[in-house]
C-alpha cells in the first residue's frame, strides 16, 4: 500500500497527471475521476520506487521507463469476445458488400486492446461463412503489454463473458492455467502494432482503410483531442469505409461530419463527401457462389489450415440472449437482420430522440421544432411506465451530449437488464463504475449478474471448476 507523503503534494501530482493525460494521451481526466487519478499514481509510485506523484510525473520525460508504466496504469482494457452482436453482424456484411474476390479489403481496429475484438472479427467472417482471407486486419493500441497478450492470443474465462461455450471449442484450444489459446487460422489474419493515432509520427505509418473499429474510446477523450482522431480515421478511410463506434459515441461522430447507416444498433457511419452521404455498395462479384449460399464452407478457407479442428455441432450465438429467448445463430442480438446487407442507408434517430406512441411506432417530430433532450428523471419515469423501447433511445441521446454521465450509463444498464440484454446491462454497468467508482447500484446489479450467470453454468462445470 502506498504511504501519500502529503495531502498537498498528492494534490501537486494529481493536476500536473491531468495535464500529461490530456497532452499526451488525449484524455479527459474528468471522465475518469479523482478515485482512478489515485489509483493510477498509487500503481506507479509503487513499482517507480519514486517518493510521491509529484516526483514520478516529474521524472516522466527523464525516465523512458515510466511512460509505459502510466500507459499499462492509464489504460482501461475492459473488453471481451463479440463485446455487443450487432457491430460484428454488421462488419460481417459489410464483408461480402464491399469484397470484390481479389484483394483483401483493409479493416483496422483501434484501440485493439488485448485482442478480443480484432479477433472477434475472424471469428464473425467464419461463422457467416465468409472465406478469412476476405480481409486483414492491423490492430493498433498505446499499451504494449496488451499488445503483447493479443499476440500470444491466451485468455482468461473473464474475457468470454456472455459467450456460448461452442465459441471456446470452435475458435480456440485448452491452454495451461485453465486458459484458451486462438486457434492459428484466426490469429494469423491479424497485425498488432504499437502506435499513439494523436501523435503524427506514429499516425503517419498507416495507410487506407475500408472498415474502421473505433468503439468505447471517444468517450474518454478531451473534445480537442475526439475531433483530432475523429478526422485523422477520416482522412484514413477509403471513400466506401465505414467506421463503427461504440453505442455511447454515436452523437460524437455526427457531430464530426460522420452520417449513419445500416442497423442503427451496430452504431455505424460513413463519410459526407461533398455534402452527400458515400454508401458502402457492393461491387461486382467474382465469387463462383455468392458467399453464405448452400453448399458454400461455414468456414471458409479453414480446413486447407487446420483440418484436425474439431467440427461445428450447432450454431454460434454471439452473446447470451435473455431468458426465454430462443434465437441462435449469428444474428441472435434481438434486432430484425432483414435490411442488412440490402445496401440500403439509414440514420440512426438516437442523434434528435423521437417520442413513441403506446404501441412503439416512432414518431416524426414536426418540421422545424428542435427536439428536446429529457432530463435523467423524465427517461426514468418513461422506464418505470414500461415504456423500455422510447426509455432506452432517450438514454442513448443522453449519452450522446454528455457521454460522461455514470447515472446515466447505470439507467441505461437497468433498460437493458429489464430486456433480458444481459452483455450489454453489464457493459454499461461496468461504465459505470469505471466513472464513479462508488457507484452501489451498479455495483449491486454486476454481483446480481455474475451471480446468475454461475446459476446457469452446467452442474459438471461448477464441480470443476471448484476442483483443486
Amino acid at each position: 500500500m502506498v504511504t501519500r507523503h502529503s495531502n498537498s503534494q498528492h494534490r501537486i501530482g494529481r493536476e500536473q497527471l491531468r495535464a500529461v493525460l490530456r497532452q499526451r494521451m488525449g484524455l479527459d481526466p474528468d471522465t475518469v475521476g479523482a478515485h482512478f487519478l489515485d489509483s493510477i499514481l498509487d500503481a506507479c509510485i509503487l513499482e517507480s520506487g519514486l517518493p510521491s506523484a509529484a516526483a514520478f510525473v516529474s521524472a516522466l520525460d527523464a525516465r523512458p521507463d515510466l511512460w509505459p508504466l502510466l500507459v499499462r496504469h492509464a489504460s482501461v482494457g475492459e473488453t471481451w469476445f463479440l463485446r455487443d452482436r450487432a457491430p460484428f453482424l454488421f462488419f460481417a456484411d459489410s464483408v461480402r458488400r464491399m469484397w470484390t474476390g481479389s484483394a483483401p479489403l483493409r479493416v483496422l481496429s483501434y484501440p485493439c486492446s488485448s485482442g478480443e475484438e480484432p479477433y472477434s472479427m475472424r471469428i464473425a467472417l467464419a461463422e457467416s461463412g465468409i472465406p478469412l482471407h476476405a480481409c486483414t486486419i492491423d490492430g493498433y493500441d498505446i499499451s504494449q503489454p496488451a499488445l503483447a497478450k493479443a499476440r500470444a492470443g491466451l485468455y482468461s474465462a473473464t474475457s468470454f463473458r456472455g459467450c456460448d461455450p461452442a465459441l471456446q471449442s470452435n475458435y480456440f484450444t485448452p491452454a495451461a492455467d485453465s486458459s484458451w489459446k486462438i486457434l492459428p487460422a484466426i490469429a494469423e489474419g491479424v497485425r498488432f502494432e504499437q502506435a499513439n493515432f494523436l501523435d503524427p509520427a506514429s499516425a503517419s505509418l498507416i495507410g487506407l482503410y475500408d472498415i474502421v473499429f473505433c468503439r468505447n474510446l471517444l468517450i474518454y477523450l478531451c473534445p480537442d483531442a475526439r475531433l483530432q482522431l475523429l478526422n485523422f480515421l477520416a482522412q484514413r478511410m477509403q471513400p466506401h469505409a465505414v467506421l463503427i463506434v461504440g453505442h455511447a459515441e454515436a452523437g460524437l461522430a455526427r457531430q464530426a461530419g460522420f452520417a449513419g447507416t445500416g442497423d442503427p444498433s451496430a452504431f455505424a457511419f460513413v463519410k459526407k463527401l461533398g455534402g452527400e452521404t458515400t454508401t458502402p455498395t457492393r461491387p461486382q462479384q467474382n465469387h463462383p457462389q455468392p458467399l453464405g449460399a448452400p453448399g458454400a464452407s461455414l468456414l471458409g478457407t479453414w480446413e486447407t489450415h487446420t483440418p484436425n479442428r474439431p467440427q461445428l455441432t450447432k450454431p454460434l450465438k454471439l452473446g447470451a440472449p435473455g431468458p426465454g429467448s430462443p434465437r441462435t445463430g449469428l444474428r441472435s442480438w434481438g434486432g430484425d437482420p432483414s435490411h442488412l446487407g440490402t445496401g440500403e442507408t439509414t440514420t440512426p434517430n438516437s442523434a434528435t430522440f423521437q417520442p413513441t406512441t403506446n404501441a412503439g411506432c416512432p414518431v416524426q417530430a414536426p418540421l422545424g421544432r428542435e427536439t428536446t433532450t429529457l432530463s435523467l428523471d423524465a427517461i426514468r419515469t418513461i422506464a418505470d411506465n414500461g415504456r423500455i423501447d422510447e426509455a432506452e433511445r432517450a438514454c442513448i441521446h443522453y449519452l450522446e451530449l454528455h457521454p460522461a454521465t455514470a447515472e446515466c450509463h447505470s439507467l441505461l444498464g437497468s433498460i437493458h437488464s429489464a430486456r433480458g440484454n444481459h452483455d450489454l446491462a453489464e457493459s454499461s454497468f461496468r461504465k459505470t463504475l469505471y466513472l464513479d467508482p462508488q457507484n452501489t447500484e451498479a455495483r449491486l446489479h454486476l454481483t446480481l449478474l455474475s451471480t446468475r450467470k454461475r446459476e446457469s453454468r452446467p452442474a459438471h462445470a461448477v464441480a470443476q471448476r471448484r476442483t483443486p
